[in-house]
């Protein structure tokens, strides 16, 4: 009876051990409440940006139907950012003219920030004719449906994974040196598009964006073919 006993104290003695235990792990996990956990990961995401001399390169989605774009991306501490695109929609923008044919490279800066909602969010929060030309309003109402903030999902090895927030496309952006030259990066962006025309056959409903690491270029073969960032 005393041995059985016993038993029982050291039984219950164990289990009031492990349950202090869990409490005391459960309070260092949920050591700071969930404003102050989104603070840390808005602050986060903004030195990410930052860091390294902040240039980007965006693999830029509108909608599956339509053609992909690289745009080039400097993330300054001050809040703003210089946007480097070259292709026919830049020509349009810039120029006024709806049916304007031929890539145009232009870079222009406007506004970001960090937002919260449910998670980080990337804001191009200011007009920049380069980029947002994809969000305006076409005379049907319909335009390219492009996104200007994305939720900010994932950062690994240099990679951000993002989701369009309206429209829910997915995108990566990947770093890049900070003394890439943004017209001439995309320069070859346009020509290996080019060049991908005759594997067209080949690389039909494949999509690959490869980033050297070595000179950090742009390659990209997809099902588009002749029409990704090349002159209409």
């Amino acid at each position: 009876m005393n041995k059985f006993f016993n038993i029982s104290i050291l039984a219950l003695l164990l289990l009031g051990v492990s349950l202090a235990s869990c409490s005391h792990e459960e309070k260092d996990i949920f050591d700071k409440n969930s404003a102050e956990r989104l603070s840390d990961a808005l602050a986060n995401y903004s030195n990410i940006l930052t860091d390294k001399g902040g240039k980007w390169a965006l693999q830029y989605f509108t909608t599956e139907k339509e053609q992909g774009y690289v745009y080039l991306f400097t993330f300054k501490k001050d809040g703003s950012v210089d946007i480097s695109g070259n292709n026919t929609e830049v020509n349009r923008s810039l120029t006024g003219n709806p049916k304007a044919v031929g890539n145009m490279f232009a870079t222009r800066s406007s506004q970001w920030e960090i937002l919260g909602d449910n998670g980080p969010v990337l804001s191009l929060n200011s007009y920049n004719p380069v980029f947002h030309v994809f969000a305006d309003p076409a005379p049907n109402n319909e335009g390219h449906k492009g996104d200007y903030e994305f939720d900010l999902m994932k950062f690994s090895g240099d990679t951000l994974y993002l989701e369009g927030k309206k429209h829910g496309t997915n995108m990566i952006m990947v770093r890049l040196a900070s003394d890439v030259d943004d017209e001439t990066y995309l320069n070859e962006v346009v020509e290996m598009s080019i060049c991908s025309q005759c594997f067209e056959s080949l690389f039909r409903n494949y999509s690959f964006l490869f980033f050297s690491s070595r000179r950090q270029h742009t390659r990209l073969v997809s099902d588009w073919s002749s029409d990704v960032y090349s002159s209409d």
